[in-house]
């Protein structure tokens, strides 16, 4: 569950909490509870529930999902040196972290491309 993730595609789609219950088919004030952190913790199937009413879950092209400048800049520089599949597995688990974890991850994955040759230039 990313709910800094949710609030932004609630926010880009206008989407209000009772809107979000009702196509998540949840109550209202337990979305709200959740919206304002203050369940933590919701059951797997909640999050899945109004992660599908968000439009997360759906089968979209990767680069249509919300992702920071950094790693849309990144992915669109770069993807041609990943295989489609790691590409987008990469990119899916991407979208889940907060601002600090990409920033790791792309170090880690500048690491290894330089450590195997590969002449990149990306600043954080």
């Amino acid at each position: 569950m990313n709910l800094e993730l949710w609030k932004k595609i609630k926010k880009e789609k206008k989407m209000t909490i009772e809107q979000i219950a009702k196509a998540a088919n949840l109550p209202k004030g337990s979305v709200q509870n959740i919206f304002c952190g203050y369940v933590p913790n919701p059951r797997t199937d909640t999050v899945e529930a109004i992660e599908r009413a968000l439009g997360i879950n759906e089968k979209s092209p990767i680069m249509e999902r919300p992702l920071s400048d950094l790693a849309e800049n990144f992915i669109q520089k770069y993807s041609d040196l990943f295989s489609e599949k790691s590409f987008h597995a990469y990119a899916e688990l991407y979208r889940y972290m907060d601002e600090r974890q990409k920033i790791f991850v792309i170090g880690m994955i500048v690491g290894y491309l330089k450590e195997n040759g590969v002449n990149i230039n990306i600043t954080f």
